[in-house]
């Protein structure tokens, strides 16, 4: 389990110590028992363009770690990464998408050496893009925080981003209801654009049916 541990700066000294404070306190490097692990998404699904989804990354020790860390939620492959006591997860810039963070940089990972990583991600432009975050495990010297550069690795996800046009067309191009279906929890699944789209769907049907029907014939 992880805690957060402040702002996402680098330099920071403890106890409230002054920058020549903590320069001056001369002290061992505390590697905080730095492990190899597994880091990675969780399994984002499809997107569309314009629209806001939730990202989430996680490491631990193995596997099972991650994910009991990933709560029941599928994981996107995972790679080989190094886990601390204080670690750093940053989303690398995309040209492709938009992205604002939800939770703290730098974490604390606790006894388990555990963590996760939350943003909330926005695709620009359509087609099969990659998400790339960089994995760092932190140290303290002399009672500031530094990257453990060789201990630095970077994972990625693709992403598949459509557009509402594309949704559209297929749904259009669709042959019969059970297509329609298809297409809708095929290539939209887990998304709300998804489910609204499937209940405007079925609503149409229903109102195309009832409305539709010729009246009887009098006599």
């Amino acid at each position: 389990m992880a805690g957060a541990d402040g702002e996402d700066g680098l330099v920071e000294t403890e106890h409230g110590s002054t920058d020549n404070e903590g320069a001056a306190s001369a002290s061992q490097p505390d590697d905080g028992g730095i492990l190899k692990g597994r880091g990675g998404f969780i399994n984002p699904g499809d997107m569309n363009v314009g629209l806001w989804y939730p990202l989430r990354f996680v490491v631990g020790p193995d596997e099972t770690a991650i994910r009991d860390e990933a709560g029941g939620q599928e994981l996107a492959p995972s790679a080989a990464v190094f886990v601390g006591d204080t670690m750093r997860v940053t989303l690398l810039p995309n040209r492709n998408f938009e992205f604002e963070p939800t939770t703290p940089g730098r974490i604390r990972t606790g006894i388990d050496k555990s963590g996760s990583w939350s943003w909330n991600v926005s695709p620009k432009r359509d087609g099969t893009h990659s998400l790339e975050a960089k994995v760092e495990v932190l140290r303290l010297v002399n009672g500031r925080y530094s990257v453990v550069d060789e201990k630095t690795r970077n994972v990625s996800v693709k992403v598949k981003v459509g557009t509402w046009q594309g949704l559209m067309n297929a749904l259009t191009n669709a042959a019969s209801l059970g297509d329609v279906l298809a297409t809708l929890f095929n290539s939209w699944r887990g998304t709300f654009a998804a489910l609204s789209a499937l209940a405007l769907a079925i609503w149409g049907a229903w109102g195309a049916i009832r409305w539709g029907k010729k009246p009887e014939s009098q006599g």
